[in-house]
């Protein structure tokens, strides 16, 4: 926490050339460089709180009243024991799943790239008095920065999540990943777009030809076993059935995917 507000923050949305040099600004809007260059597109917590229940055990009932159902220790599931309710005093947070890191639910707080450092510090003020990081309730508390480097055309992304047992133990995960948008910008329009469809068609008729035939090969033996022309049906068609049935599910699950446009967004 203390790092988080001391460090992270300041870090991230300070105004003064030693950290963040080429910073512009007026009464709306401060654009901070991480070392001159690394433009800060924003930072955003996301927070997974779990439901309290009544303890059972009369025993330790006097010391912990209240505990939690489930041990957890993943940030990026769902759980049906998940606390949804809105939960602040002077600030009030409302679950979601729409913005949430990986969209598998909770509390967020999003803090733009354009946000002046003293906000920046009123809303880990607000987030710190609201016990978003000092919780019997916490699961998991994720922070996610993203940062873009005009120089080179690449996106930089680093996730970290802290994870909160219901036996008092802390783990953490991370995980970095860069890109270059253009490369992927490059393929939405003209002879790239058109090459890049025609590819695909391609090779889908190839696949769904060669489907077709193992599946009238396996048709004929099973055939031939009927009428006694075969005593067996080769082990090479039950792979070969179940070639078909896995290359098929794979399709419906990618163009599920595809058209669903079902996908996490960092952002």
């Amino acid at each position: 926490m203390q790092f988080l507000a001391g460090v992270v923050i300041p870090l991230s949305f300070n105004n003064g050339v030693s950290i963040t040099s080429n910073t512009t600004s007026d009464d709306e809007n401060t654009d901070h460089f991480v070392n001159g260059m690394n433009y800060m597109c924003g930072l955003r917590f996301t927070l997974k709180r779990a439901k309290l229940e009544e303890n059972p055990n009369q025993n330790s009932k006097q010391a912990m009243p209240y505990i939690r159902k489930d041990s957890y220790g993943n940030a990026e599931k769902t759980y049906d024991s998940e606390d949804t309710s809105p939960f602040g005093t002077s600030t009030v947070y409302y679950y979601t799943k729409k913005n949430s890191y990986n969209g598998k639910g909770g509390y967020v707080q999003f803090f733009p790239g354009s946000m002046f450092l003293g906000d920046a510090e009123d809303y880990m003020s607000e987030m710190i008095a609201n016990k978003w990081f000092v919780s019997s309730q916490t699961i998991s508390l994720t922070m996610e920065l993203m940062f873009y480097n005009a120089n080179y055309g690449a996106v930089a992304y680093y996730a970290v999540s802290f994870l909160l047992s219901s036996g008092g133990s802390i783990g953490y995960t991370s995980k970095i990943r860069s890109g270059v948008p253009q490369i992927f910008d490059s393929f939405q329009s003209g002879a790239s777009l058109g090459l890049l469809y025609a590819i695909e068609v391609i090779f889908q008729l190839f696949m769904y030809f060669d489907l077709l035939k193992i599946l009238l090969r396996f048709t004929y033996h099973t055939i031939d076993l009927f009428t006694g022309k075969k005593i067996f049906i080769p082990n090479n068609d039950y792979i070969a059935v179940l070639t078909i049935a896995f290359a098929l599910a794979s399709r419906i699950f990618w163009y599920t995917i595809i058209l669903g446009k079902k996908y996490p967004q960092p952002f």
